[in-house]
């Protein structure tokens, strides 16, 4: 079963970049990196930890923003998996803040293929459904979304998974994007995405930043 996302049916459907600010602060580049991981890395690292555990401790079900396990000054924020949301999340000084407001999740354990060519072709026509994505920082627009989109290399989704007690192989696209560090204080980040007549989810990310 194909998953949607917003926010990742269970798909993701990330919000796009505004451009940095002259004071540093904004959605980076999308060739930007971040401590040497690229965009595409970032996604795949995002999947893995939005879907790789059960429902009984998974973020995303949760609402919970986390430091991510691949670098202790990354954070990856959750996505609205259905309908209009709100998060208040905790962010400390310094932190690089990783989400997507749009994309398509396809793994073996759904039945969307085994092979990476089968996977990708499920993700890609998912993605393709979407007719709808905004994000904005601080009440400024996000811009060239398109930018931002990057379709994986398969992955594993570790054993148990939000879909399967056993590992699986996964692929997404989205648009992914990346909040460079933010000053302290609060902050609002806003996600939309929709595919028209099948799914529709926002977030509003209430950030506080010390």
């Amino acid at each position: 079963m194909r998953r949607l996302l917003t926010g990742i049916a269970m798909v993701v459907f990330l919000v796009a970049a505004a451009p940095v600010s002259a004071a540093g602060q904004g959605f980076q580049p999308p060739n930007a990196k971040v401590h040497n991981l690229t965009l595409t890395d970032l996604a795949a690292a995002w999947t893995i930890w939005g879907f790789g555990s059960p429902e009984s401790e998974n973020p995303l079900l949760a609402s919970r923003c986390e430091q991510s396990p691949i670098d202790p000054n990354i954070w990856f924020l959750p996505v609205s998996l259905g309908g209009d949301m709100e998060v208040d999340c905790q962010i400390p000084k310094g932190a690089f803040l990783v989400f997507t407001a749009g994309g398509y999740e396809c793994s073996e354990a759904e039945g969307n293929g085994s092979t990476e060519a089968e996977l990708r072709a499920c993700a890609e026509a998912g993605f393709d459904t979407f007719t709808d994505i905004e994000a904005s920082l601080d009440g400024k627009a996000a811009k060239e979304l398109e930018s931002y989109v990057v379709t994986t290399p398969v992955f594993q989704l570790p054993g148990p998974n939000l879909f399967s007690d056993d590992p699986s192989p996964s692929v997404i696209k989205g648009v992914f994007q990346v909040v460079h560090p933010l000053s302290p204080g609060e902050h609002t980040l806003y996600a939309l995405g929709a595919a028209e007549g099948i799914f529709s989810a926002s977030l509003t990310y209430h950030l506080t930043v010390q």
